[in-house]
């Protein structure tokens, strides 16, 4: 199960995104990397995220690959699919949920106290949240 902890619309934006690009390596028979390789490259991405450091043929960093592969989904998509697709690429762009907020809460803590900032930030994600849109 599949949970971004954003809104329920990041995550079916992600199974649209997931089950396209699914279809999309299966039709065009993309050449999967060698498990060990797949293993190090995940390490390194939980730990650096989109800029980490990657040992793929579409790009040396992680937000490259995805890029790609979202050029796959956009390709593969159901008309449906492709209506959510949109969030996965801004989420390529800024980076994950907790990058987003992390970068709110230092932007806004520039004007006012840390605990001010987190709080606003908060607030803000529960209206995303109660609103059923992604918090970008």
């Amino acid at each position: 199960m599949m949970d971004e902890q954003e809104c329920i619309k990041s995550d079916v934006a992600l199974s649209c995104f997931l089950r396209a690009l699914l279809r999309g390596m299966i039709m065009e028979k993309t050449q999967l990397l060698p498990f060990e390789v797949l293993v190090r490259d995940f390490t390194s991405v939980v730990r650096y995220g989109l800029n980490a450091k990657v040992l793929h043929p579409k790009g040396p960093l992680a937000r490259f690959v995805c890029r790609d592969f979202l050029q796959t989904a956009y390709r593969n998509a159901t008309a449906e699919e492709k209506k959510y697709l949109p969030i996965i690429e801004k989420r390529i762009e800024n980076g994950s949920l907790s990058d987003v907020i992390k970068e709110r809460v230092l932007r806004r803590a520039q004007k006012t106290n840390l605990n001010e900032a987190i709080l606003d930030v908060y607030s803000e994600l529960l209206k995303c949240l109660r609103e059923n849109e992604p918090f970008f």
